[in-house]
């Protein structure tokens, strides 16, 4: 199968080089809006559904109508084309849409002649665009080609590591099949010596557990990369381990961790392993020292420390990472309780999420801006949008900040009048695994259940042992902000 070229009006669309050109000028394209209207392309006068083009285009990925809408739109644009002259792009109301016009397709180039190389970074790219489908199609030729080449094991173990990728897009982080690829992929690379393929495949199996909540099994493969880090440039791997740490709730050792990652170089590949997932190390680390410090009782330093990360995320080159960024800055807006901050950088968050197609940032920062608009306002109206934002993160088996995000909506319902319902959820946000091995947020979950319980049963001894319980976890973690919190809190339950 060839790569080709379609060609229209003044257009050329080139599969391979994923480049719309007019009068052979480029016309830029955000990656998404290319999928769009490839597929399109593709399906020349055949009528295609919206479902059918969200399936081609994000495959098992939960994307809003609107979200679709606007990739539409901007194809259209693209083309020079209105909503109203549709000369290319025709809308079936109702059923879908349909690409008009002549078009004529070239091969410019076999597949076949594409070498190994060639092959996986395609589909590393494809990835990198969240292009399922067109993934899919480099990683079944190169499965091919490493058949019919045995030596090629640096390779085979990438197009492991490449293949667990997919998987994930497709079925999310709790997919079994991505850890043994995963896991055959640092087999085979730990028996050729193929050091960037080995550390590839271990960054991505650890941050499949950080993401899943199991957070010990990412600290141990983050422990050996920084063991064995002996000239202190693996920037990324040193972030990882932070993460993993603060959200055990050991929050000196995560700033020590988050504090030597922010002082090294980063140069190992020019993070592209954390790149992948819309994030920069030094700018991470900086949040995590910012996170740790905040909840260790040093205000001013925390603030000093994302300062730094908000100037980091906005130089050039790091583009990527500024959702990320903004979710961390809503994180901690919302520890501090500042309602108009969180809504800030949580909307900023919610649009460049969705701009980047990074779906996790994007539920995060929904549920982040339901909690401040509903602290300023009514709260009813958030309560389900955000149980719907928590929803996706637990299909996708990204459970990571579950326990946090689910105590957020349990503060809206009790704001909405539900407090039963609220003191259910912490219940049962407690009883979690991660939660019961350590948790960055478990102090502050257990004052959140004192009030709601309090609130539905009006009992004062149960909330004053609640409350000693939250006292106690704060003190062993060394949680001064929540354990002034809580002291506040069984004042305004039990004055005097």
């Amino acid at each position: 199968m060839g790569s080709l070229v379609y060609r229209f009006g003044e257009f050329e669309l080139d599969s391979s080089a994923f480049e719309l050109r007019r009068r052979g000028e480029a016309v830029p394209v955000q990656p998404q809006v290319f999928a769009v209207l490839e597929h399109l392309v593709r399906n020349a006068n055949r009528l295609v559904s919206r479902d059918e083009l969200l399936e081609a285009v994000w495959g098992d990925s939960f994307v809003s109508e609107a979200t679709l809408s606007s990739r539409i739109m901007a194809a259209r644009k693209a083309l020079g084309d209105t909503g109203r002259g549709q000369q290319w792009i025709r809308t079936v109301h109702g059923r879908g849409v349909r690409f008009v016009g002549r078009v004529e397709a070239t091969e410019e180039e076999t597949a076949q002649s594409w070498t190994l190389d060639r092959l996986l970074e395609e589909a590393r790219g494809a990835l990198g665009r969240a292009d399922t489908s067109r993934a899919e199609e480099w990683l079944v030729r190169a499965e091919a080609a490493l058949q019919a080449n045995e030596e090629a094991d640096a390779m085979r173990a990438e197009w492991h590591s490449l293949r667990a990728q997919w998987l994930i897009l497709r079925r999310g982080w709790g997919c079994e099949e991505a850890r043994e690829h995963y896991e055959e992929a640092i087999r085979i690379a730990e028996g050729v010596a193929a050091v960037d393929q080995f550390r590839s495949a271990r960054y991505h199996l650890a941050t499949m557990h950080e993401l899943r909540a199991d957070f010990s099994r990412s600290e141990t493969l983050m422990r050996a990369a920084v063991a064995q880090d002996l000239e202190g440039r693996d920037a990324e791997s040193r972030e990882l381990l932070a993460c993993s740490l603060f959200h055990q709730g050991r929050f000196d050792e995560a700033a020590e961790q988050a504090r030597r990652g922010a002082e090294t170089c980063g140069d190992m590949g020019s993070n592209r392993l954390s790149a992948y997932y819309g994030e920069d190390p030094q700018v991470s680390c900086n949040y995590w020292l910012a996170l740790a410090l905040w909840i260790s009782g040093d205000e001013d330093e925390a603030a000093r420390h994302e300062s730094r990360a908000l100037r980091l995320s906005e130089q050039p080159g790091r583009i990527f990472c500024l959702a990320h960024s903004r979710q961390q800055s809503a994180m901690l807006a919302q520890l501090r309780r500042d309602f108009r901050l969180c809504e800030h950088w949580a909307s900023a968050t919610v649009a460049i999420g969705e701009r980047q197609g990074l779906a996790y940032r994007e539920a995060a920062g929904r549920i982040l801006l339901g909690w401040a608009r509903a602290m300023l306002g009514e709260a009813t109206e958030f309560v389900e949008p955000m149980a719907d934002s928590l929803g996706r993160l637990s299909s996708a088996c990204a459970e990571m900040e579950a326990p946090y995000f689910g105590s957020l909506l349990a503060e809206v319902e009790m704001k909405a009048g539900r407090a039963s319902d609220a003191a259910k959820r912490l219940r049962g946000a407690l009883e979690s695994s991660a939660v019961s091995r350590g948790y960055f947020f478990h102090a502050e979950m257990l004052r959140l259940l004192a009030l709601a319980d309090f609130e539905a049963t009006r009992a004062k001894e149960v909330a004053a042992r609640l409350l000693g319980e939250a006292k106690a976890v704060a003190e062993r973690q060394g949680a001064r902000a929540f354990a002034t919190r809580i002291a506040e809190t069984l004042t305004s339950i039990l004055p005097g």
